[in-house]
């Protein structure tokens, strides 16, 4: 069930950042209250600039979750070039992995 709970959390993040990146029109800082059963849980901030975003992460419900930092770079087609996550997991288990496309070379960092 953790593993889950962290599989859908990525998921929203990753869908969450594409859209947020594909989108032309938007601030440079977009900031976001997480809310649960109107109980403020947690943020998220959202800094573009470019073609990369830089993300802020951070719900707690229950006194647990998350805590995570990540750096996406999109290349001319709207494509991840790198990515680089960092935190804390629900359980305080650490985060660091790392995506980066050179060329025709890709290479993956997972904690």
């Amino acid at each position: 069930m953790y593993k889950e709970e962290i599989s859908m959390i990525q998921r929203i993040v990753v869908a969450f950042l594409m859209v947020v990146c594909s989108a032309t029109a938007l601030a440079d800082t977009e900031r976001f209250v997480v809310y649960r059963q109107d109980v403020k849980i947690g943020r998220v901030i959202v800094e573009i600039s470019g073609n990369t975003a830089k993300v802020e992460f951070d719900v707690k419900d229950n006194g647990r979750g998350p805590t995570v930092a990540e750096t996406l770079s999109l290349d001319a087609n709207g494509l991840p070039s790198s990515w680089r996550i960092t935190g804390t997991q629900t359980f305080g288990g650490k985060i660091d992995e790392f995506f980066e496309k050179r060329g025709d070379k890709t290479s993956w960092r997972d904690s």
